[in-house]
């Protein structure tokens, strides 16, 4: 009889409804030894680490214990300058960041409207300068709007006034960020937070924006504001973060024991399962595990819990397929079948937007010419086949000949396993080729 289980454990944490977060906080986290020390201190920090260390949960941690003392900005990178989705057109990192914290505490003030009536006239005028200036004023004139009678009365009569017209002149930016601050300590909050979050495809694709922001921090240095950054350690590196912040930046590496991504990934089948005596003994034998977590090390390249726990669900997969599931504990004859579960789930191919080659989940693989171009059009068309008749294969190739020829080269520079695709693959006769396991967040 197949195995059942429940899938929130393995989810995005922005999929989780508020139980299961909750849940997941409790059941499946294990706290990294960094996450003692990035509350502390007025330095910038970052979180650095590799593909799946876990840097993101890291930053969802720290947010959640600084919700009560911290104003939080999130700071995305699709609202970066120059982001087609960018808070303000044109406008800096500080532009940025200001739209955010407006956003931020609109939405407060919004939850805690009794806040409005202690604020002063001099912080009601920063609030309406605030929301004008980044949001627009049909933004402002909304919220006020929106407020009760009474409270939207001490906003009449306030006039516009441009406080701070610059967003790169020094005094500016001081102006503004003292009196975001200010404005923070009214409403209860010790200082405003301002996180990012990047991956390292964002990390490659932002490396200038990276640098300047950390080129801000002399000018934005604030005991009132922090900026909390998960980034890859390679980011840091090539941006040289470190000097650029003159040394005034916390970087905490996140490293991890064999031991402890094997606890986190029994966490979750534990959760998964509803079973808090499951064992990693009742799903693969030692010889097994010893052989995936090699492989495991070879893809990320350290002890990665995401790794771990996405193996952990391919296990679980494999055991609840309605057909043909496999018997536990799995045994060292189904490594090729788990490993290639794990390549199909958790290791999804994703195509370098700046053409250079593609991503094979945390393993970057360099490509160029035909095999690069062939899965441009495969990725364009996904997810129906591409035949050998199409034009834009033999445009490639030169002639429908040779389509195959370009397939199998690509397919051995992509594929972990050249016999037993995971990602490319094709129909004898007119059934063409196609991709499976594709990002579809990057069709």
């Amino acid at each position: 009889m197949p195995l059942t289980y429940e899938d929130w454990p393995f989810r995005h944490m922005r999929a989780r409804s508020a139980e299961e977060t909750w849940r997941w906080w409790e059941g499946c986290y294990i706290s990294p030894d960094a996450s003692l020390i990035l509350g502390g201190g007025p330095h910038w920090l970052v979180v650095a680490g590799g593909t799946g260390s876990g840097k993101s949960v890291a930053i969802a941690d720290l947010e959640g214990r600084e919700a009560q003392t911290s104003l939080i900005v999130r700071y995305p990178a699709e609202r970066w300058p120059g982001a087609k989705q960018a808070w303000v057109p044109d406008g800096n990192h500080l532009a940025q960041i200001m739209a955010g914290a407006g956003l931020a505490l609109r939405n407060y003030l919004v939850a805690q409207p009794s806040i409005i009536g202690g604020l002063s006239n001099v912080q009601r005028g920063f609030l309406r300068w605030l929301l004008t200036k980044y949001g627009g004023p049909r933004a402002y004139l909304r919220w006020v709007d929106g407020l009760e009678p009474s409270l939207a009365e001490t906003f009449q009569g306030l006039a516009y006034e441009e406080l701070y017209p610059s967003t790169t002149n020094p005094l500016d930016m001081q102006g503004q960020i003292d009196e975001l601050a200010s404005m923070a300590r009214k409403l209860g909050f010790h200082r405003v937070l301002v996180t990012v979050d990047m991956d390292q495809h964002e990390a490659q694709a932002h490396l200038g924006q990276v640098e300047s922001l950390f080129d801000l921090h002399d000018t934005m240095d604030h005991p009132g504001l922090v900026v909390a950054a998960a980034l890859p350690a390679e980011a840091i590196q090539n941006a040289r973060l470190i000097e650029r912040a003159r040394g005034r930046v916390t970087v905490v590496y996140l490293k991890w024991y064999a031991a402890q991504t094997r606890e986190i990934s029994i966490k979750h089948i534990r959760q998964a399962l509803g079973n808090p005596s499951a064992e990693w003994g009742d799903f693969v034998s030692n010889n097994l595990l010893y052989e995936l977590g090699e492989a495991l090390v070879s893809e990320y390249g350290d002890n990665a819990p995401a790794g771990w726990v996405g193996l952990a669900e391919s296990i679980l997969h494999l055991a609840s397929r309605e057909v043909d599931p496999l018997p536990l504990p799995l045994q060292r004859w189904h490594l090729l079948d788990t490993k290639r579960a794990l390549f199909a789930r958790h290791m999804l191919l994703r195509l370098d937007p700046a053409g250079h080659g593609i991503w094979r989940g945390p393993k970057f693989i360099k490509l160029t010419g035909q095999p690069l171009r062939f899965l441009k059009i495969l990725k364009e068309r996904y997810p129906e086949p591409v035949n050998a008749e199409d034009k834009g294969l033999i445009a490639i190739a030169g002639n429908k000949d040779n389509i195959h020829t370009i397939a199998s080269r690509t397919r051995a520079l992509i594929e972990p396993f050249t016999d037993h695709p995971v990602y490319l693959h094709n129909r004898r006769g007119d059934g063409g080729y196609w991709l499976e396991a594709l990002n579809i967040n990057d069709k």
